[in-house]
């Protein structure tokens, strides 16, 4: 009996210690290919199922749309929807009751794309946002499409053109849209999206392109680059839940609905924040009890031939002379702070005063931009860069009215009186 006994407890020892050997094994396995704590892999798995089901239970809907699409534009998704949508519980989408207005407007906090991202990114946490110290090249990303395909999650898929101002309106829309669908956003990476923060599923040029063409997607135009155009709320499903989003998006309606969303996802780096910081208190050191007021001149891309021909119209020096004056006579003991890249023309053609001073530009255009959304308000003259300092300011803003001429290409891009592109509250003159 004794023998017998001796042996059952050296098996469960050997069984016990092969079962300590795997359980090393399978942690060292994704501790070194995913870098995911084997303590999290059940935690992760399991959010990945839901984000699965989830997405199953919308595509079985009858409805061409998504649950969030119905109704106005500015109907928000809401917690108790997102609840609702992963127990398959599709009659209560249909339902605004008093508790789910609450939850929407509970919900105006929350990050884009919070539930869907939140699950990738705990995926593959070493692959989605870290990069080579470029933001240019993160690593392994063909891993991260091939988790998006295999989870089939819903996604927007947005690619950039242009500058910072331009991206920064592309990026904008993206968010708010893709929130507004219940979609998770998917950016390509652009040299101007390493000075923010959001750092969530940006993919390289390479993967992005690959996602494009394995994912089955439905691409979306805008019919005017500065026009709103509200269909694009309201994103189609036709049996596709993917969908990619093409143009300029330029309207500030594109964003309204999520605006702190918005706010909080474009928020610059800390490193940016105190770059403009440091020079805006500079700024006040040496103009002290003085109210600054910005001055964004952009002329020389609006000056080529081309643009002229297509109808643009940058801001004459008379524009600048009324602006100032409008402040002058608005508050007291004002100080001009100019930036531009042709100092020597305004000089000559706009002013000399002595409540006027030239900063000069850095070599970060989102620093320069921080800068003037931080000084107390606000002249620009035509483009993207001034309008999103506008944006980013909480003081009084001057906006150039005659910008483009009626009927003209670059005109036609524009609602009556551009009422979709320059925002609500901006004087203009």
């Amino acid at each position: 009996m004794e023998l017998k006994s001796n042996r059952s407890l050296n098996v469960i020892f050997v069984y016990t210690l092969l079962a300590c050997l795997l359980v090393v094994v399978l942690y060292e396995t994704f501790t070194a290919r995913y870098n995911i704590p084997f303590s999290s892999l059940l935690v992760t798995l399991s959010r990945a199922r839901l984000a699965r089901d989830r997405v199953r239970g919308l595509q079985s809907r009858p409805q061409g749309l998504h649950p969030s699409t119905r109704g106005d534009f500015n109907e928000s998704p809401g917690p108790q929807k997102l609840q609702n949508a992963k127990e398959g519980n599709t009659g209560a989408w249909s339902k605004q009751t008093k508790a789910n207005k609450a939850d929407e407007e509970a919900a105006k906090e929350e990050i884009p794309g919070e539930e869907e991202a939140e699950t990738v990114a705990m995926l593959l946490p070493s692959y989605v946002g870290e990069t080579d110290g470029n933001f240019s090249t993160p690593v392994n990303q063909t891993s991260v499409v091939k988790e998006l395909i295999k989870l089939k999650t819903c996604v927007l898929l947005r690619a950039f053109t242009g500058r910072l101002g331009n991206v920064m309106f592309e990026f904008a829309s993206a968010v708010c849209i893709a929130w507004q669908n219940n979609l998770t956003l998917i950016l390509n990476n652009a040299s101007e999206l390493k000075d923010f923060k959001y750092k969530e599923l940006v993919l390289t040029k390479e993967a992005f392109e690959e996602l494009r063409l394995r994912l089955p997607r439905k691409n979306h135009y805008e019919r005017a680059c500065c026009s709103f155009d509200k269909t694009l709320m309201k994103l189609a499903n036709s049996g596709i839940c993917s969908h990619s989003l093409q143009g300029y998006t330029q309207s500030w309606k594109y964003f309204e609905p999520c605006k702190q969303r918005v706010k909080q996802a474009m928020t610059f780096t800390d490193d940016i924040v105190t770059r403009a910081v440091t020079i805006v208190d500079s700024l006040r050191k040496r103009f002290p009890d003085r109210t600054l007021v910005g001055v964004h001149i952009r002329m020389e891309d609006y000056l080529s031939e081309r643009a002229v021909s297509n109808g643009k119209r940058t801001a004459p020096p008379d524009y600048y002379i009324k602006a100032m004056t409008y402040f002058r006579k608005r508050f007291d003991d004002v100080t001009f702070v100019i930036i531009t890249k042709d100092p020597d023309y305004i000089r000559a053609n706009v002013t000399t005063a002595s409540d006027v001073t030239f900063l000069k530009r850095s070599d970060s255009p989102t620093v320069d931009m921080e800068v003037l959304s931080r000084l107390d308000h606000l002249i620009i003259s035509v483009g993207t860069f001034g309008w999103w300092a506008a944006y980013k300011s909480k003081g009084v803003v001057v906006h150039y009215k005659d910008f483009y001429v009626p009927g003209s290409r670059y005109g036609k891009q524009f609602s009556n009186n551009a009422s979709d592109f320059i925002y609500p509250g901006w004087i203009t003159l």
